[in-house]
């Protein structure tokens, strides 16, 4: 056994390889090979998490990457429970997700919702955005859009998109609020133009039909012409048809595998 990881490994991770910093944070957690380092273990998963998960969301390496890997969410688990405790607000994010989807631990929305709760506390906007949806689709907890809208309304105002676009939807569908159609227009805006493909849809149509602003031609042709450029580079969106307008579909989730699947698809 040798008293460090092999060099071509560490320097696997050092540039940047997702699975080897994962395989190294392990191997400093478990003592295999190394010492147990907990800080060196803590280094690299968060090195890993800045890579891989840039929404924070996880996503785990395929099994085929390393066995080893599939078999250690349980661990992975118990590290986040140990960060989330001392209030590590990435490690209580990445712990909602694992009750979110059972991985590690048993599927729980409760504990799901109490996790993404501590950490949207804290201010982490993806934290912030699954916690409007477990509101917005009452899961662990009972439907609330008024919880809903406040949880977007904090994710939005730190530039997330799908936040963005969901709380626009809320305004224009007046789901936990009245109607505001030129709030639903403003946050549509916000997310169009980070190239949101259903908010930039959305607001075509409102220039076109005049709802929340004069009626605006160009402006309607601009933003339909960037959501079909869009929809053209991801061909799994369903639109509405051209022969009868409607909203574009669904509550939008950030796109990740891991952030909660049924939100919307892709």
């Amino acid at each position: 056994m040798t008293s460090k990881p092999s060099s071509n490994y560490t320097r696997a991770a050092e540039q940047g390889h997702a699975a080897a910093q994962f395989n190294l944070a392990l191997m400093y957690d478990e003592g295999e090979g190394v010492p147990v380092d907990d800080l060196k273990a803590i280094d690299w998963y968060q090195r890993r998490q800045s890579l891989a998960m840039p929404m924070r969301s996880t996503t785990w390496p395929s099994c085929m990457t390393r066995a080893r890997v599939c078999r250690s969410t349980t661990r992975a688990a118990e590290y986040y429970l140990k960060a989330a405790e001392q209030g590590h607000a990435d490690a209580q994010y990445n712990l909602a997700l694992l009750y979110d989807h059972g991985e590690g631990v048993a599927l729980d929305d409760r504990e799901a919702v109490r996790w993404y709760t501590a950490a949207a506390e804290q201010g982490d906007a993806s934290a912030q955005y699954n916690l409007a949806i477990m509101y917005d689709e009452g899961e662990g907890v009972p439907v609330d859009d008024r919880r809903a809208i406040e949880w977007y309304r904090k994710a939005a105002e730190q530039g997330h998109a799908d936040a963005q676009y969901n709380l626009a939807l809320m305004y224009d569908e007046g789901e936990g609020t009245k109607v505001d159609d030129a709030e639903a227009i403003n946050w549509y805006t916000f997310a169009a133009e980070q190239g949101h493909a259903s908010a930039q849809y959305n607001l075509a149509l409102m220039y076109d039909e005049g709802e929340g602003t004069p009626e605006d031609n160009q402006a309607a042709i601009r933003w339909y012409t960037a959501a079909a450029g869009r929809a053209k580079s991801t061909p799994s969106t369903t639109w509405p048809s051209c022969t009868m307008r409607a909203r574009a579909p669904g509550r939008q989730p950030a796109g990740h595998p891991l952030v909660r699947q049924g939100r919307q698809p892709g």
